[in-house]
């Protein structure tokens, strides 16, 4: 017996690049959002599952390169595949994308606004003039509705319509660009109140905990409304990392943001480290998954949706980066730069052309936010802005010094620990130690906590002063020393060595004990010591060399004077230095006699190096020697010691290298690092 089988063929279109898309484009520029949110919509009205859409992909190769091509099958309202290829993934799902809407706007089922014409107008008259049956009730049901009806007018419905006007007095009255897709204007005018409530209520601050911070919110909104700058001082732990950014989503939402064109907020962090896990920190808080409204980019990893995102938290780097390629950061409405006290040298390169882009772009709002060190010297550099003082609180803290100051410090750190371990209450030890080294193979898990009956200890450099707060430290070691890079300007090398920390970073460590409950701080040097620090900590610009800096002032200046450029930082470096840095500049043939970038200077600039090592890189490839260059420039341009012990045992040191190369340090650490030396 013969079985026929009948094969049903799927109409499938092809994008195509036409006057037609490129409209459609300018409408929906972000069409991959659209679409999902049209048959999102779909599905919740027809309470079809089936119709919902994602992207299939699958790679092809033509006679050089690979490709990507991406399908989106629709069963709404016909069945239909929409392909497109490109070399980039994203692309060929985004031009798949504009395919589908553009076949739906041809097929009258979708409005300029991105909503789908699910129903036709005599559906909608029927369903109107639709007859409902009587339904018959007893006595005894009729009157327990009765009293629900009453209950709902007189308890209930004040409280709602209350709620709606402040709803839709807080939307202006206007409809709002969300990802939820709104009803047309005929069909359902209840949906569309609610699509305007969810539009709104996915961009307001979730706090979950109340923090110091929390009772100045409508302050800081209000202050941040009347002022295009300003400054926010708050101690570690006041919340201001975290809610700050969501209070400005806010406020912007409420005001103009849901109407307005899709920009972004910046958050801006020192190291990596920060910007990551205050990502995860706020979207934990919102219920909502990284990437999706707050996500973070720092160098070579990024988890951020441009169509859908609106917090963004990135390195200083980062944002020098856009800056590089947009001064007046159009793509922002707001720059909120953390952790201004700490005084590296992007942060003070930002806060100089973040003050330029502000005077051209009337529109970015900026926000300095530091810990309680030095804030007027802050709001002076912007013009005498305001700032808004955010009391923390930190229970009390005892405070123990040592009678000695120290040559050697780990025998000492040891002995403490276990002194804590020992003889004191169950909580983490926070131990700071001048140098990284291999302690940062472990570093996320100082966020969890410990198991019963096991004692948490983190190791850290000054990262955890005021970067990141861990919650449940209770003891405190400080050794008082931290590794730091000075540049000897007479010498023109820099030198990674000890120093004494400062008073306010003493203090700062000293108040992470305080955090959850009262805690104590050991100290490992005496009080005479603590009275000789110096205030505050020297800012990087005053430490270290200028080339790369000079170098990198051109690209943001258009080749202004490097004494001029220089003298408009938050802390003018030393005259001598800036010269020194231009005649090195000079001599490398990155710039010319008057100061402007050569060719090989533009080319150098895009490298994250020092100059002499991006010059090598870029000369290796000239000399076909590519490999042994990128294997030295990465030993030389290491944040960490390629030797645990470096700094404590020198003639070791010396005594491995020489077994490599007794003329050349260059060579000895290529040919170590060939070898696998352990």
């Amino acid at each position: 017996m013969e079985i026929n089988k009948t094969v049903v063929m799927i109409p499938e279109i092809e994008f195509v690049d036409n006057e037609q898309t490129r409209t459609l484009l300018s409408l929906f520029p972000a069409p991959k959002s659209v679409l999902n949110n049209i048959y999102d919509e779909v599905v919740k009205e027809t309470k079809q599952k089936i119709f919902k859409v994602a992207p299939q992909f699958r790679a092809v190769k033509d006679s050089k390169n690979s490709l990507w091509v991406c399908t989106y099958h629709i069963r709404w309202p016909e069945e239909i595949k929409f392909k497109a290829t490109d070399s980039k993934k994203r692309l060929a799902s985004h031009k798949a994308a504009l395919a589908a809407l553009n076949w739906l706007k041809s097929a009258q089922k979708l409005t300029k606004k991105g909503i789908p014409v699910i129903y036709e107008k005599d559906e909608i008259t029927k369903l109107v003039n639709k007859t409902v049956p009587v339904l018959l009730l007893d006595n005894s049901t009729l009157k327990n509705m009765q009293k629900i009806k009453e209950l709902h007018q007189e308890q209930i419905l004040p409280h709602i319509v209350k709620s709606q006007k402040e709803i839709d007095q807080n939307n202006n009255e206007g409809v709002c660009e969300t990802p939820a897709v709104q009803e047309p204007d005929n069909v359902n005018l209840k949906s569309i109140k609610k699509q305007r409530y969810i539009g709104l209520n996915q961009y307001l601050a979730k706090e979950k905990i109340e923090l110091p911070i929390s009772a100045y919110k409508a302050d800081f909104i209000k202050l941040l409304k009347e002022n295009q700058i300003i400054i926010v001082k708050g101690e570690p732990g006041c919340g201001k990392s975290t809610r700050i950014p969501q209070y400005v989503l806010e406020a912007w939402a409420k005001e103009d943001g849901l109407l307005g064109e899709h920009r972004h907020i910046a958050v801006t962090q020192p190291r990596r480290i920060a910007a990551i896990s205050l990502a995860e920190r706020v979207s934990i808080e919102r219920n909502e998954s990284v990437g999706n409204i707050v996500g973070y980019q720092v160098r070579l990893k990024s988890n951020f949706r441009p169509e859908t995102g609106r917090i963004l938290y990135c390195t200083t780097g980062i944002l020098l980066r856009h800056i590089q390629a947009d001064p007046n950061l159009s793509r922002f409405t707001h720059v909120i730069l953390d952790e201004a006290h700490e005084r590296d040298v992007n942060t003070d390169l930002l806060m100089n052309l973040l003050r330029r882009a502000t005077k051209t772009n009337a529109k970015l709002k900026l926000i300095i936010m530091s810990a309680t060190i030095d804030t007027r010297m802050f709001s002076d550099y912007f013009g005498g802005v305001p700032i808004m003082d955010i009391p923390g609180f930190t229970y009390p803290v005892a405070q123990m010094c040592d009678s000695q100051v120290p040559s050697v410090i780990h025998e000492d750190v040891v002995r403490i620990m276990q002194f804590i371990h020992d003889k004191k209450k169950e909580g983490a030890i926070l131990c700071f130690l001048p140098g990284w080294e291999d302690i940062n193979s472990e570093q996320w898990r100082i966020f969890s906590r410990p198991p019963p009956g096991v004692r948490k200890i983190i190791l850290a450099t000054n990262i955890a002063e005021t970067s990141v707060t861990i919650d449940d430290v209770v003891y405190v070691i400080d050794t008082g020393i931290h590794k730091e890079q000075r540049f000897d300007v007479d010498k023109g090398v820099n030198c990674l060595d000890n120093h004494w920390i400062s008073k306010a970073s003493a203090n700062q460590r000293k108040g992470r004990a305080g955090r959850c409950q009262a805690g104590e701080s050991f100290h490992l040097y005496p009080k005479s010591q603590y009275e000789s620090f110096i205030e505050y900590s020297l800012p990087e610009i005053m430490r270290t060399s200028l080339t790369k800096i000079v170098l990198d002032s051109k690209v943001y200046s258009n080749n202004m004077n490097a004494l001029e450029f220089s003298r408009q930082l938050p802390t003018c470096p030393e005259e001598n230095a800036v010269i020194k840095a231009v005649d090195e500049l000079v001599d490398l043939e990155l710039l010319d006699d008057k100061e402007n970038l050569t060719t090989l200077g533009k080319t150098v600039a895009n490298f994250q190096l020092e100059p002499k090592l991006s010059k090598a890189m870029i000369n290796s490839v000239i000399f076909k020697c590519v490999t042994p260059i990128v294997d030295i420039v990465t030993l030389f341009s290491a944040e960490t010691e390629l030797f645990v012990s470096g700094l404590m045992d020198k003639g070791e040191v010396k005594h491995v290298k020489g077994q490599f190369s007794k003329t050349s340090d260059h060579l000895a650490m290529m040919r170590l690092l060939k070898s696998g030396w352990r």
